[in-house]
Order: structure tokens, then C-alpha cells, then sequence
């Protein structure tokens, strides 16, 4: 939600921004009501009410709002327009529908203008003086291949076939314009009128989108700073409750993290190769570590491929996971005062999957 909030701060923003922390919100509002129904843990209070840091909001007001106003996948700019949900606007809702009836005069042309030179088939059919006569008749008259054509550069006109060109002259109304090897082309002042109508209230309506989209902003720049704080905190609780999910699973134990410079471990895991492993049916070997004050410093010897890289990064994993507040794979550790980490950095401890970094 920062970065969507940042872009509506900025004026860059987008109606997909506005989704997205509609969406957010919705999931907050959803975290917020199942976790005042928990008693525990005491991290989830403490996120609730903010005693540690930020606290996870309910914005009901402000999520009501955007959920009667914006589509949940509106287009990516505003003025590809769509993005404003029918019946939040009365304005804008009657634009579109004008619009659509437009649209769908400018569809029914074609079938108009065939029936429109047609009609001198039916003039000469009745004057003819028998069933003979039709089927020349009908080839004399008919007007090939007409249809109502739309183009970004060109707009809406009449095409009709070359051969058929000759025929159109009946029809004044239809003037001729620029035409290409195989095609005719015609405009009428009903034609030129619709479409100046089309393109007029489409942009009618991108202008009113604007200023709605302007309206929800200023709206949801107002909750900034509790919204702001609720992604804060959620983060909080999705760091805290992915670590607990990975510990719970794979037989973390909970470190004794203190003031000293001890640093022993006791069937340390390294907990991406032992994920790896399992995937394959395979265990890990837990290997133990014991520095201190009277053991400072191991020198580690072993051919290659013989694992001496992943004990050194297992060891420096399972440091920055206990002084960041999570469990460590192993059986038993305690972490003293680590202030430098140094190790060997590659991708190629296995497969040329990265696993430290």
C-alpha cells in the first residue's frame, strides 16, 4: 500500500492503485476482525493496539466508500475510462448510457445505408413487367460489399466496392472521399454527425472520471497516515507469523540470545538445503558448533564438496535468525553478541540454486 499511496501523493496514480489498496484494505479489515477474536498470542494484541509500534486500523468508512466506487480490476490509466462502478455517479452514468445508444446508432447505419440503396431494386422491380427481368434488375442495382467503416485516423465512412462505385452517384447524400485501389469511400452529414457526437461525449465522460478519480484520492490521502500505519503493522504480523509457520514445521528451537560471546549450537540445520533434502526424501545432518571466550576460532579442513561452506553459512544463518527474534534450526543454541558476519558467497552450494546471501 506505500508504493500506491506514494503514486497518489506524487499525482502519478493510477485506478489499479486505487484497487489495490481497496483490495489491501479489505484483507486488513478481514486480519483486524479475526484477530480481536483471539486471545492470544500477545503479539497480536500488542499489533492490535499499537504498544510496540503501529496498530492495524479497521478504515471501515474509507473501505465502504471504494467498494461502492471503483471496480475491483479497473484499466491501468484513467483515461482508457471504466473504472467508476454504475450508480455511484448519476452524471456519469447518464454519459454512458447516451454514449451507448450512440454507439449502437452507429452500428445500425450499415444495415440503414443497404436498405437505403436498396430501394431503387424494389422501384425497378415493381415497374418491370416480369419475373424475367429480375435477375438483371438485381445485378444493375445492387450496391456490393457496402459497409460503415471506423479507423483511429480516418473516423467512420461508407466503403462500398470499386464496381460498385458508378451506382452511389444516385445517392447524393453520400460524398465521396479519399478512396483506395479496391474500395470507395463515402460520408454523409448523418454519418459525421454521430460520430462528432461519439467523440464528444467520450470525452465528456473521460473528463468526469478524472475528477472522480480526483475526488477518491483526495479521499483516501486523507486516511494516509492510519493506513500507513495498518500495512506497518501487518507486515509486522506477516514477518512474525511466517517465521512461527517456518519453525513450527521444520523443529526450530528457540534460541537463548544473550550479552556474552558464546556461540554454541548443537545439531545446527542449514534450512534451505534441508528443505532441498526433504523434497527428495533425504535428511540433513545436524552439525554442532562451539565458540567462545576460551574457543574463538574453528579451522575447518575437508576435501571439496565435503560440506565445509554449508557450515559456515548455516552457522551465520542461524545468528541473524536469532537476533532478529525467530527460532533457529537446531536442537539446542545459544547466540551471544554477533556484530560481523563473514562468509564465502557463491551460487553453487548445490545445483546452482543461491542459498545464502
Amino acid at each position: 500500500m506505500e508504493r500506491a499511496l506514494q503514486r497518489l501523493f506524487n499525482k502519478i496514480g493510477t485506478p489499479k492503485d486505487i484497487a489495490a489498496i481497496a483490495s489491501t484494505l479489505g484483507q486488513v479489515a478481514s486480519i483486524w476482525t479475526m484477530c480481536t477474536e483471539l486471545k492470544e498470542p500477545f503479539l497480536v494484541r500488542e499489533l492490535l493496539s499499537g504498544v510496540n509500534g503501529p496498530a492495524i486500523g479497521y478504515h471501515k468508512d474509507l473501505l465502504t466508500f471504494l467498494e461502492k466506487c471503483v471496480h475491483e480490476s479497473p484499466p491501468t490509466s484513467v483515461d482508457k475510462g471504466g473504472f467508476v462502478i454504475v450508480g455511484y455517479s448519476s452524471e456519469l452514468d447518464d454519459l454512458r448510457n447516451r454514449l451507448d445508444e450512440s454507439e449502437e446508432d452507429m452500428k445500425k447505419m450499415q444495415s440503414t445505408y443497404r436498405e437505403k440503396t436498396s430501394e431503387c431494386l424494389s422501384s425497378a422491380f415493381s415497374s418491370s413487367s416480369s419475373w424475367s427481368n429480375f435477375a438483371g434488375l438485381l445485378k444493375q442495382t445492387e450496391i456490393t460489399g457496402l459497409k460503415v467503416v471506423s479507423t483511429k485516423t480516418l473516423g467512420n465512412f461508407v466503403e462500398v466496392d470499386h464496381s460498385a462505385a458508378a451506382k452511389m452517384v444516385k445517392f447524393p447524400e453520400f460524398v465521396g472521399v479519399s478512396s483506395t485501389g479496391k474500395k470507395a469511400r463515402y460520408v454523409t452529414q448523418e454519418l459525421t454527425t454521430l460520430e462528432a457526437n461519439i467523440k464528444q461525449l467520450t470525452q465528456a465522460i473521460v473528463e468526469k472520471e478524472e475528477q472522480i478519480f480526483e475526488e477518491i484520492s483526495a479521499r483516501i490521502l486523507q486516511d494516509a497516515k492510519g493506513i500507513l500505519e495498518s500495512a506497518a503493522a501487518l507486515a509486522n504480523l506477516d514477518v512474525t507469523c511466517s517465521l512461527g509457520l517456518l519453525a513450527a514445521q521444520n523443529n526450530f528451537v528457540r534460541p537463548t540470545v544473550d550479552t556474552s560471546v558464546d556461540f554454541d549450537v548443537v545439531g545446527g540445520r542449514h534450512p534451505v538445503i534441508e528443505s532441498f533434502q526433504a523434497q527428495h526424501k533425504k535428511n540433513f545432518t545436524g552439525n554442532d558448533t562451539s565458540l567462545g571466550a576460551s574457543q574463538r576460532t574453528w579451522l575447518i579442513t575437508g576435501p571439496n564438496m565435503g560440506g565445509k561452506s554449508t557450515f559456515l553459512r548455516q552457522n551465520a544463518l542461524i545468528a541473524i535468525l536469532a537476533q532478529i527474534g525467530s527460532f533457529v534450526p537446531a536442537s539446542f543454541a545459544k547466540i551471544g553478541i554477533v556484530d560481523k558476519l563473514f562468509s564465502r558467497v557463491n551460487n553453487v552450494l548445490f545445483f546452482d540454486v543461491p542459498v545464502f546471501f
